[in-house]
């Protein structure tokens, strides 16, 4: 409700036309909740799914990255286009993978985890359900995902003490801790230096955000 007064007001501003697009990406979000409800209240997936649907040429162009997610997670994809084909026959879901966010439940041998991971990571994690322990080569093909991205991902579960690469350069998952288990050197610093950039990245998309929220207290102060 805000986000519409607040779109009101720039309209009496500067005219409807020039926020025509800001309209219709609001209306996107409004849709997108009521055709998620009703296709939860209609259709058994085979897991707990929501997606956010929106509008291909009002948004800005977002990067993608192709990956095979898991199978059961593809059933679920699958069923839900299915569903919303029914309610909008003329229009068609085209999926981005990468922008999901996916609360995992890890039950292990000597603990229970609670973790909240991005999609990519999560089909990442999901494929040592299949096999205990994987090459980055193999796991590269079995996701279809790009070898350096892998590592990248590989990376973030081994940082939370979930996964632990082999000398062999096999990477497996740890089921009980122990002082065995612990990450090597060379590891903690890799992960040292990805945290390190992330954190580099965090900090200038923080700026842009406080720049942004300037702007807008600005605006929404000329038009009240």
């Amino acid at each position: 409700e805000k986000e519409v007064r607040n779109l009101e007001l720039l309209k009496l501003r500067f005219g409807e036309s020039s926020l025509h697009y800001c309209e219709i990406m609001l209306k996107d979000l409004a849709e997108s909740k009521r055709i998620n409800t009703r296709i939860h209240e209609q259709t058994e997936l085979p897991i707990n799914v929501n997606f956010l649907i929106l509008s291909g040429s009002f948004w800005p162009t977002l990067k993608e990255e192709k990956f095979k997610v898991p199978e059961k997670v593809q059933k679920a994809m699958d069923a839900y286009a299915a569903a919303f084909a029914l309610h909008k026959a003329n229009r068609k879901l085209e999926w981005r993978e990468r922008f999901g966010v996916v609360d995992l439940t890890l039950e292990l041998k000597d603990r229970t985890l609670d973790c909240r991971a991005t999609s990519a990571q999560a089909s990442v994690l999901m494929a040592f359900e299949d096999q205990e322990c994987w090459s980055v080569e193999d796991l590269s093909k079995k996701i279809e995902m790009a070898p350096p991205l892998l590592q990248k991902r590989l990376g973030f579960w081994v940082n939370k003490g979930i996964l632990k690469k082999g000398e062999d350069g096999m990477y497996g998952v740890v089921e009980i801790v122990s002082q065995d288990n612990k990450t090597s050197s060379h590891e903690a610093t890799a992960i040292a230096d990805e945290e390190e950039m992330d954190s580099t990245v965090a900090q200038a998309s923080d700026r842009e955000e406080e720049k942004l929220q300037t702007c807008w207290s600005f605006i929404v102060s000329m038009l009240t």
